[in-house]
């Protein structure tokens, strides 16, 4: 019995590893120079899942416990860590690639953005972080 328990184990940790998703984040701030205070600002993201040629993308997660199916969701964060302040939230899910857009507004000053991609299926699951230092922005 406890070759079989082992067995079973070791397809329970392999079907969790092929399952645990793997992502690249690009982003462009667009008129990343000429930014003003309180008027809108746009940050085009992509998100592209690691995938094998041919894989098929599965995005629900491996959550053997949770109660019913759990889709893969992220979220995208865009926020000063020194001022704790959040300026632009949004919930994503990804197949294989996404393209979106984060609008938000910043007030007068320096700003040290930060974007996060946050997993909400998987506990540990290390975040994303990019960082842009933004210049002093004038006021409107």
């Amino acid at each position: 019995m406890a070759c079989s328990s082992h067995i079973h184990s070791r397809a329970r940790v392999a079907r969790f590893v092929n399952a645990y998703p793997n992502m690249e984040l690009e982003y462009t701030l667009d008129n990343a120079e000429d930014l003003t205070a309180g008027e809108p600002v746009t940050m085009a993201v992509t998100l592209t899942r690691d995938v094998d040629e041919g894989e098929d993308v599965e995005q629900i997660a491996d959550a053997a416990r949770y109660p019913g199916t759990k889709l893969v969701n992220w979220w995208l964060v865009v926020g000063d860590h020194a001022s704790r302040a959040l300026y632009g939230i949004k919930k994503v899910t990804v197949k294989e690639s996404l393209k979106t857009k984060l609008s938000f507004t910043l007030p007068q000053g320096s700003h040290r953005l930060k974007l996060y991609l946050i997993c909400d299926s998987y506990i540990g699951k290390p975040n994303l972080i990019v960082e842009r230092d933004t210049r002093r922005l004038r006021d409107m």
